[in-house]
């Protein structure tokens, strides 16, 4: 009898401390609300190769981690599959060039928000032969220019020889792999390459390949945003506090920049990258020091010189079609 007693009064004070235990659960939930219970600490972040700098220093700086945060890096091949990853929820953040982004939304994709500015430019390097005397727009008729895969590089081509008279039917450009710019160059298969960081410095200064200038730079109206972060739409609405702590360890760095020394950079692009600039520059030497790094955007998104810049993409078929971004833009981008 007293063991049943004893068993019944354990019973009680179990269904009590249940009891107690979901009423506080209860009430934690009510005062903090839905939005709040359901933040998260840990995102994906689609990554391309050694981009976005800003965000993998703030990576290697432990700023994200500073701020509770974990951050799973996942590599993502180029701006579209950024774009298309970030749509689908396969990343909750990621980066990519601006026309990408705009493409996915010409075509429908309109669950990526633009969270954050990135670049003002592609940090790229049109490049002739050492002995080439192809030197302005108008030499290059008839010529053929090696471009990347990815179409914001052709795009700025055409718009920098419409730019100077020059008809861009009359240039033809020919897609070359990542890493065949050299070879291509080289063996005389095109007359110049648009090429970037870190192929472009390595080829000025192992080939005396001579640069032209940055075609990317001239193209975009000044002030658009060239590169960004985007967010997956139904991440940032159920994720706003942890939204904000991402873009505030990304701006930390952004508003650092002027403290980031070039051997910084060029150890976070090394590690990411698969190239070692530390020892490629023992081989290549003045290689890290010419290196030039796309401009971090510390100002917020300038939507009309933005949008200027995608409309002028849409006449030169860069994107599908102009779509108006200003219904796509998160506050963080505002500066809000």
């Amino acid at each position: 009898m007293d063991e049943q007693h004893s068993s019944s009064q354990r019973w009680t004070m179990a269904v009590r401390f249940l009891t107690l235990s979901l009423f506080f659960t209860l009430a934690f939930a009510a005062f903090a609300g839905p939005g709040q219970a359901q933040e998260k600490t840990k995102f994906r972040f689609g990554v391309l190769y050694s981009n976005p700098l800003a965000a993998l220093i703030a990576v290697e700086r432990g700023y994200f981690k500073e701020e509770g945060i974990d951050v799973e890096l996942v590599p993502v091949q180029n701006g579209p599959a950024a774009i298309a990853a970030a749509t689908s929820g396969a990343v909750d953040v990621t980066f990519g060039d601006i026309l990408a982004w705009s493409s996915g939304l010409s075509n429908g994709f309109t669950n990526v928000k633009l969270l954050l500015p990135g670049t003002y430019n592609g940090s790229s390097d049109l490049l002739v032969g050492p002995k080439s005397s192809l030197r302005v727009a108008s030499d290059f008729v008839g010529k053929r220019i090696g471009v990347p895969p990815a179409p914001t590089f052709g795009l700025s081509v055409r718009i920098w020889l419409e730019a100077a008279g020059v008809d861009p039917s009359s240039v033809k450009q020919v897609i070359i792999p990542t890493n065949g710019d050299g070879q291509a160059l080289a063996r005389g298969d095109v007359d110049a390459v648009l090429t970037f960081e870190p192929a472009s410095s390595r080829l000025v200064l192992e080939q005396g390949a001579v640069s032209l200038g940055d075609t990317t730079e001239k193209a975009a109206p000044e002030g658009a945003t060239f590169t960004a972060y985007y967010a997956n739409e139904n991440f940032a609405k159920t994720n706003p506090e942890l939204l904000a702590r991402i873009a505030r360890a990304i701006n930390r760095v952004v508003a650092d920049e002027k403290n980031i020394t070039i051997k910084e950079r060029a150890l976070i692009l090394g590690k990411y990258s698969g190239i070692d600039l530390v020892e490629l520059d023992k081989a290549v030497p003045g290689l890290i020091d010419r290196i030039r790094f796309g401009k971090f955007q510390t100002k917020p998104v300038n939507i009309a010189a933005t949008q200027a810049w995608l409309d002028r993409a849409a006449k030169f078929g860069g994107v599908p079609a102009s779509v108006d971004i200003t219904p796509h833009i998160l506050s963080p981008a505002l500066g809000k």
